[in-house]
Order: C-alpha cells, then sequence, then structure tokens
C-alpha cells in the first residue's frame, strides 16, 4: 500500500505508539488505536484534500493519538 508523504507520517507516529495498520475492501488505509474499546480511523479523501486530512489526524488523536497540533500547513506553489 503506498501512502500519501503527510499519511505516512502520521502512520509513522501510530506505529510507535502501537497502532496497527490495515486497508479496507475498498483500498483505504484504516488504522487501529492500541486501545481496543475505541474504533478505528479510516483516511478516505485524496493525497491533496487537505481538509480530509485534517479530519482524519483529529479524528485519530481522539482515537488516542499523541501529535504535535496543529499540523503544519503545506506550502502552495
Amino acid at each position: 500500500m503506498t501512502l500519501p508523504k503527510e499519511i505516512r507520517k502520521i502512520a509513522k507516529a501510530a506505529k510507535e505508539q502501537g497502532w496497527r495498520e490495515d486497508e479496507t475492501a475498498s483500498g483505504h488505509p484504516r488504522f487501529w488505536p492500541s486501545d481496543h474499546n475505541k474504533k478505528p480511523c479510516t483516511f478516505s479523501g485524496t493525497p491533496g484534500d487537505q481538509r480530509a486530512l485534517r479530519n482524519f489526524l483529529k479524528d485519530m488523536v481522539r482515537s488516542g493519538l499523541i501529535w504535535p497540533w496543529p499540523p503544519p500547513k503545506r506550502k502552495k506553489g
């Protein structure tokens, strides 16, 4: 599975914190928190969709991911 650069950074941090990663039947990356009482987080946006990326990251943080907030903004151009 090839992930966009921003998602790879989040995936690396998540794996270091005990999360596991797999893929949905439709090919979207899905992350399972180490706390089994929390639901998995799925990224279904396009790589350039910053709103989808921020919403996904918020879901990950709500499920227990420790992440410096807010994420850096992409440079235009």
